[in-house]
Order: C-alpha cells, then sequence, then structure tokens
C-alpha cells in the first residue's frame, strides 16, 4: 500500500512537472548532471534578442528580450542569484544603454542610459561580481574615444569613475573583489577573424594599479570567466589550435590544471562558470582556425571534468552570449 501511494504521488508530480515549460528537461539536467538546468543566450542573426535554453537539449524554453528594430542585444551578463540578467541594447548609430530583464521573464528596464554629450556616450560591458556587491560598466565618448570604466556599489549607490582604457569586455571580479581579470585588452594576437587575448590584465581595486600575465608559450587565451576564488579560461594551443578550459591562481595566473580539453580546430567565444563549478563554453572553428578545418560551431557543458555537446552546428545559427 505504501508503494503503491509513493507510486502514484509521483505521478501526480511528474503529471505537474510536464505541464510546466521545460519543466522536464530540467529535471533531468539538474539531477543527471547537477549542472544548472537553464542557460540564457541571444537569439537572431540580426538585432538579437534575448531567450531561456534548455541545458540539457538546447531548446529555447522562452522568449525574455524580443528582437526589435534598431536595437538587438549583447554582452549578457548573469546578475547576483540568477534572478537577473543585464545586457547591452543598441540604440541607434553610436547609440547603447545597459538593460536587464528578470530571469523568468517580465517588462526590460534601463539601468544605465546612454548620454548624448561628447557625440553620444554608450554604455556596456555590464559585469556583477558573484558576491553581489558590485555591478561593473563601461562608457566612452563617440567624438574622441575616451574610455571610462564605472564600478557601483549596489550596497551603498556609490559609483567609482575611473578614466582608463580596459577594452570593450566586462570585469571578472575575484579575491573578495579587491582584483578584477579583464580580457581584451593588450597586446592583442593577430588572428583572420577573431581577436585573441595573449595576456590577461589584471587590474587591482580600488587603485586601479595594472598588471598584465602572459599564457604558456605557444598558447593564448579566447576567453576568462570566473567567480570570487575561482579563475577559469578557454586556452588554445599549438599550430592545431587545441582548446582546453583551464584553471588559473588568482594569485600567480598561472595555469594550475585543466577542466576538459575541448577539441582541435576551435576558439572559444563565450565562457560561463557558474557556482558549483559547471562550465559552458561555446566554441566555433573552420579554415579561420585550421586550413583543413570544416566550419562548425557547438555549445558545450562541462561538469566533473567531462565534456558534454549541447549543441552543434555547421554553420551559424546557435546562441550566442552564453551564460548559466
Amino acid at each position: 500500500m505504501y508503494g503503491g501511494s509513493r507510486f502514484k504521488f509521483l505521478i501526480i508530480g511528474l503529471g505537474l512537472c510536464l505541464a510546466a515549460l521545460g519543466c522536464a528537461e530540467q529535471a533531468a539536467a539538474s539531477t543527471a548532471s547537477r549542472e544548472p538546468a537553464v542557460f540564457y543566450g541571444t537569439y537572431g542573426e540580426n538585432l538579437p534578442g534575448i531567450a531561456a535554453y534548455s541545458a540539457s537539449t538546447g531548446r529555447r524554453l522562452e522568449t525574455l528580450v524580443p528582437q526589435e528594430p534598431g536595437g538587438g542585444v549583447f554582452q549578457i551578463a548573469l546578475g547576483p542569484g540568477g534572478r537577473t540578467l543585464a545586457f547591452a541594447a543598441g540604440n541607434g548609430t553610436c547609440g547603447l544603454l545597459i538593460e536587464s530583464v528578470a530571469t523568468t521573464g517580465g517588462p526590460v528596464r534601463v539601468l544605465v542610459p546612454e548620454g548624448r554629450q561628447h557625440g553620444g556616450t554608450p554604455a556596456f560591458a555590464p559585469s556583477y561580481s558573484a558576491d553581489g556587491r558590485y555591478f561593473s560598466y563601461k562608457t566612452f565618448y563617440c567624438n574622441g574615444n575616451t574610455q571610462f570604466l564605472h564600478i557601483r556599489n549596489l550596497r551603498t549607490g556609490a559609483t567609482r569613475v575611473y578614466r582608463t582604457a580596459l577594452g570593450d569586455f566586462g570585469l571578472v571580479f575575484i579575491r573578495d573583489d579587491r582584483q578584477a581579470v579583464v580580457q581584451g585588452v593588450a597586446p592583442p594576437v593577430a588572428a583572420a577573424n577573431h581577436s585573441e587575448v595573449e595576456q590577461l590584465t589584471v587590474v587591482s581595486l580600488p587603485s586601479l594599479a595594472v598588471r598584465h600575465y602572459r599564457a604558456p608559450a605557444g598558447c593564448v587565451f579566447d576567453q576568462v570567466a570566473g567567480t570570487e576564488n575561482r579563475l577559469i579560461a578557454a586556452l588554445t594551443c599549438g599550430s592545431r589550435r587545441v582548446l582546453s578550459v583551464v584553471t588559473l591562481s588568482t594569485r600567480t595566473f598561472r595555469v594550475t590544471g585543466t577542466v576538459a580539453r575541448v577539441g582541435d580546430c576551435l576558439y572559444a567565444y563565450d565562457l560561463s562558470l557558474a557556482g558549483d563549478g559547471a562550465v559552458l563554453l561555446a566554441a566555433e572553428g573552420g579554415p579561420d582556425a585550421c586550413p583543413s578545418a570544416a566550419k562548425r560551431a557547438e555549445i558545450v557543458a562541462i561538469q566533473g571534468g567531462q565534456a558534454r555537446t549541447i549543441l552543434v552546428s555547421s554553420g551559424s545559427g546557435l546562441p550566442g552570449g552564453v551564460v548559466w
């Protein structure tokens, strides 16, 4: 009788789960691998919007930000607790502002409006510290190429503004927010259709003192991601462009281990690290990576040292800016 009742409640629960959008796929992903059940990314080749996707199958579950004429979104940042997404949104010529939306859907709100002075002052590169203390973004003057870094204390509302050139990407806060790692500063390595970073740039906060750290010989950093006490990078090495995800020391910024080897003739264009250590990576390959390689793109989940392909394509059309 007890077993029958338990089976009955299981069936009822399963029925309720299947009635929810994507619930079965999410349960399977979280139970089987303990990785996040959902990831977020852009959809649409032109003027993209944002959607939630199943981490189990890659199926689009829900549209969070629709495509809009004259708009387009990029540089998605997942907020503390996974409750919100911040992103840069296009707004005409030399126009960008930072908006946000709840990961459960709902209205889009403006976090950072764009300024109209200096020929336009676009806002971009949003990022959050993993502990939820800081929100950072960048702005620049359209008529002068002057760039600024803004770091807002979400607990006090105070914002520090630095006049500095730290590239186009957001910060990765580490070591109790005393430092931040920046991708894409310099010096770049020439590449056919993408930019690579030969060095990581590390800034001390709040002084903004800068130091550069080189990749291992024969290798380049494609992407970097992290939490307060963990830092990872997508590293490609050698003429076959072997792509691996590696761990980095948050003190010396040297490679300390390999999370997973992903494949040959690939470069990473998105990298995300969840709080439980699960890694989400988007990579692309083709003749620009290895002359004889066929064009392909894939989104890969890595948990416990094992890489699992979520989506693969021989062309374009995969979600971009993926995070979890």
